[in-house]
């Protein structure tokens, strides 16, 4: 439904695994079919999605470069410290959003 309502956004999302894997997203990558609980992109028109059930959807967005993330944080993810390595993998491309 979403895709009927947004047909100018590609949304594309991961095979979560509960894994701290954090992948970058473009307009190419295949819907589905890349193993990993976090991405990133700059890619306009981009729609990053997470699935969760009793885990936390974490989203986040650096104005000055226009990056945005999507974590799936479950409690595996989070022990391994995907909110901090996701910052860390998008601050190389952005600088600094850990105060945002």
């Amino acid at each position: 439904e979403l895709r009927k309502a947004f047909p100018e956004f590609k949304f594309t999302r991961l095979k979560q695994i509960h894994s701290d894997a954090v992948l970058e997203t473009d307009l190419h990558t295949p819907d589905y079919e890349c193993l990993g609980d976090a991405h990133w992109s700059q890619e306009k028109n981009l729609a990053l999605g997470i699935i969760t059930a009793d885990c936390v959807p974490v989203f986040l967005f650096e104005p000055r470069s226009k990056i945005i993330a999507g974590i799936h944080a479950g409690w595996r993810g989070v022990a391994s410290k995907i909110i901090p390595k996701t910052i860390d993998k998008v601050n190389s491309q952005a600088g600094d959003i850990s105060e945002l």
